[in-house]
């Protein structure tokens, strides 16, 4: 026993060491393997870097150019054909289709820097670390890897930048803050939040780039560029939903009408009317009646003498003009889809009223017993807004609130029996002087006209009605002094 255990040791301690001579020589042999071929490798790379001394190292591109092995002289002329080292290049600012600045040649000033471009090239793989050095190199070499220098163009920045700085300057609009004050049962000041803009001088900057930077440009194949400008909205700090609760956040409908050959005192009792019904609140479920929030119409209470219809003729009377407030008044209430409780049409066809409009959209008033009248039937209050602009002669009412998904159809009219006017009439008149000729009464030929109105409401028809209105011929009158 005590034999074969002493065996057994000491053929134990024999293959140790057997082992351990494998794994030497082993480590060894791959040892002189690596340094035989890091040897080769050194010796290949001191050869390829002689050889490239002076020569850019292989795969490597500027621009769309290859410049591989090529002398940093041989290098530009190559590069020399396909960019320029002078550019005769403008650029063009577009806005909303037209030319609002540019920067010419001279100012832009702008030129490839293709010298330090090939500095670039020639300098890879001659980096001061030997290990970067040589990986580089190997890649290279090897075909591995390809190297792209990307030309960046020198162009005034500056220049750029105060240019669409300056046309910001001319177009920005400044957004408006809401207004919103509440007195008394109406509105004192209202103003709806308006949104500003602005030119997008980031979206301008990633343009110009992209453009300056293109093949295209770079090759001389452009002389002018063209960037078109794009906006962008700017929002207001406070809006209607802000500052009031009683839901008036949005335009509901508006209406228009045009008064072009107005007189001075019709268009002054038209401003004049506007104004008073200005700021008006109609409460959910109320009904709007025109004569009761418009009051008095006389000399008393502000209104001028114009030329009004009374018992058949037009004569002066106070407040003439006012039905162009409740005709604009009609159409806006149809626009929101309110039901028309109360709507009389004129007794002739009024050229004012059809300006802007097929006839039968008029809507006349005479206090007390003539009137127009219409029902908010929104779960919101509708907030009434006029506006005159004096310069293009048009009036216009906003109802503002909260919209719902109602459908509203407003059908075109239907017009029949058109009658011709009747022939001018001239009457003599000894209060004017000889010869003297004053018109008083217009021609309109005669006409019935109808229209179909209707409003959905959650699919449900709410509303649906047929307005119909007859015009009277009529004739041309004429005032001749003898």
């Amino acid at each position: 026993m005590t034999e074969k255990n002493v065996t057994g040791d000491t053929n134990k301690k024999e293959n140790k060491w057997t082992h351990r001579y494998i794994i030497r020589f082993v480590v060894y042999s791959c040892l002189c393997i690596a340094l035989s071929i890091l040897g080769i490798f050194s010796v290949q790379a001191s050869k390829t870097i002689r050889y490239y001394n002076d020569k850019i190292y292989p795969n490597i591109t500027i621009g769309s150019v290859p410049v591989g092995s090529l002398t940093k002289e041989q290098a530009l002329k190559k590069i020399a054909k396909v960019y320029k080292k002078k550019y005769s290049l403008s650029l063009t600012f577009v806005l909303n289709k037209q030319e609002v600045a540019s920067i010419s040649q001279k100012e832009l000033a702008y030129s490839l820097p293709l010298t330090q471009a090939i500095d670039t090239a020639y300098a890879i793989a001659r980096d001061e670390n030997s290990i970067l050095k040589y990986k580089t190199l190997l890649l290279l070499i090897s075909s591995q890897e390809q190297f792209r220098i990307v030309i960046q163009p020198n162009y005034n920045n500056v220049a750029i930048s105060e240019n669409l700085q300056k046309i910001n300057d001319s177009f920005k609009i400044d957004p408006i803050n809401a207004r919103f004050e509440f007195k008394d049962n109406k509105v004192t000041d209202f103003r709806k939040e308006e949104v500003g803009t602005s030119i997008n001088e980031n979206s301008a900057l990633a343009t110009i780039e992209d453009q300056l930077t293109s093949q295209e440009v770079m090759q001389g194949k452009k002389k002018k560029l063209i960037i078109q400008l794009q906006t962008h909205t700017i929002m207001p700090d406070i809006t209607l939903s802000d500052i009031n609760n009683l839901g008036i956040s949005e335009l509901i409908a508006e209406g228009k009408s045009q008064f072009h050959g107005s007189s001075a005192e019709r268009v002054y009792n038209i401003t004049l009317g506007s104004q008073r019904l200005n700021g008006i609140i109609i409460k959910p479920g109320e009904t709007f009646s025109f004569v009761n929030a418009l009051g008095e119409i006389s000399g008393a209470t502000g209104f001028k003498a114009s030329y009004v219809i009374k018992s058949g003729k037009t004569v002066l009377g106070d407040g003439g003009g006012i039905c162009q407030v409740s005709t604009t008044m009609f159409r806006t209430a149809l626009y929101a889809g309110l039901p028309i409780l109360e709507r009389h049409a004129h007794t002739y066809r009024v050229g004012y009223y059809e300006q802007d409009s097929p006839p039968g959209f008029d809507a006349t008033i005479y206090s007390p017993s003539v009137d127009l009248q219409f029902k908010n039937d929104y779960t919101k209050p509708i907030l009434i807004q006029t506006s005159v602009d004096q310069t293009n002669l048009t009036l216009i009412i906003a109802f503002y609130g909260t919209k719902d998904s109602r459908i509203i159809t407003v059908a075109q009219p239907t017009i029949s029996n058109q009658i011709a006017a009747p022939p001018t009439e001239f009457i003599d008149d000894p209060s004017l002087g000889a010869g003297v000729v004053k018109q008083i009464e217009y021609s309109a030929p005669g006409a019935s006209v109808s229209f179909d109105y209707s409003v959905l409401k959650n699919g449900i028809q709410t509303t649906k009605d047929t307005f119909n209105s007859n015009y009277t011929p009529w004739k041309a009158v004429f005032l001749r002094g003898t």
